[in-house]
């Protein structure tokens, strides 16, 4: 079952299923009338044009510049694993070029360091293995959790050990791809809604609703107050509580709180700020 919901990339031949850790290494699948390609083929394709815009084609790579690159792929393969392996030089994790900082922490491995994004400890602690910030050296992450970072944070990744932006550019040097984009929570549908939802209830401490403190429709409105919005009350539990006539109903009050600061900035600084705020109920306006 697993064999059959893999598919066979066009340009570099290999199979690959849509698990997240295949996602991470190869890019999600990106497929267009006859073509299956995966993502970082196209981004690391020699030669191939980004000549389209972003509607055309697949993100920008016409079709058809993709199918002449599939057919200078299917040419140009490894004699003994039948894969395309191009014309640059590759190396293996020992013979690997490494900077002054990777070759002290090769001949200096630290002992049981702790990936800082999933907290637990790096057990194969190589250079080709971990992922540091180039910026301040403060620290040490898995790379497979950097590149999952890196996916999800787009143009707002940023350094985990100094918050340097020159991090996004910098760690592209580990073999962490950043994507163009923005962030996914700033891609998800109604990902703000919350921020837009205002949900005040009564917070007097005698609260006369019937359906409790957080009924707010037809006459148990709840009023917020005018000052911070963060505190509410029933506009029926305001003329209960300060004996007013119902006919008269406020229609906006002060919070206790904001009474207390308006009360402290007409006395002036000489005042002792750090009094305790007394008494429960606010101030109304008819």
């Amino acid at each position: 079952m697993e064999e059959q919901n893999k598919l066979k990339c066009d340009i570099c031949d290999f199979s690959s299923g849509h698990t997240e850790e295949e996602t991470l290494l190869y890019g999600d699948w990106m497929v267009r009338k006859d073509l299956r390609v995966h993502y970082f083929c196209l981004l690391l394709s020699s030669n191939l044009p980004q000549s389209g815009g972003d509607a055309s084609g697949i993100l920008g790579f016409l079709l058809r510049d993709i199918r002449q690159t599939v057919a200078i792929a299917k040419k140009t393969k490894c004699s003994f694993c039948n894969q395309f392996c191009g014309a640059f030089h590759s190396y293996c994790s020992e013979c690997m070029p490494m900077d002054d900082y990777q070759r002290q922490i090769a001949a200096n491995r630290p002992k049981l360091s702790p990936c800082d994004i999933c907290l637990a400890p790096i057990l194969n602690f190589s250079p080709h293995n971990i992922v540091y910030g180039d910026c301040c050296h403060k620290g040490f992450a898995h790379k497979t959790c950097m590149r999952k970072y890196a996916l999800s944070a787009g143009y707002y990744l940023l350094c985990i050990w100094c918050r340097s932006d020159k991090f996004r550019e910098t760690v592209r040097l580990q073999s962490i791809f950043v994507p163009d984009r923005d962030a996914n929570w700033e891609l998800q549908q109604n990902a703000y809604r919350e921020l837009h939802e205002r949900k005040v209830s009564c917070d007097l401490i005698q609260c006369i609703c019937p359906k409790g403190r957080a009924y707010n429709k037809s006459s148990w409105l709840t009023l917020a107050c005018k000052l911070c919005a963060s505190t509410g009350a029933h506009a029926k539990c305001l003329a209960g509580t300060l004996r007013l006539n119902r006919r008269t109903e406020p229609t906006e009050f002060k919070c206790v709180g904001c009474l207390e600061v308006e009360r402290r900035l007409s006395e002036g600084p000489a005042r002792n700020l750090d009094a305790s705020i007394t008494g429960t109920e606010g101030h109304v306006d008819a």
